[in-house]
């Protein structure tokens, strides 16, 4: 085909080292996806234990009224 255009991305493949530099930006974003996942299950953990705390203390306030 003459006079076919190669696309913008095209060109960025076509290049080994945009290429690394994009996989790395995109293996970094994961990597802080992943950091964000385990803080968000730290959370969630705390607030279970919590919420469990909580129901032992009702639970020992209605056994043994003060």
């Amino acid at each position: 085909m003459s006079g076919h255009k190669i696309s913008h991305r095209d060109k960025i493949f076509q290049n080994p080292l945009k290429t690394d530099k994009i996989l790395n930006g995109i293996e970094k974003r994961f990597e802080r996806i992943e950091r964000r996942m385990d803080e968000h299950d730290n959370i969630i953990s705390i607030h279970t234990k919590i919420m469990g705390l909580q129901q032992d203390a009702l639970y020992r306030d209605e056994k043994n009224p003060p």
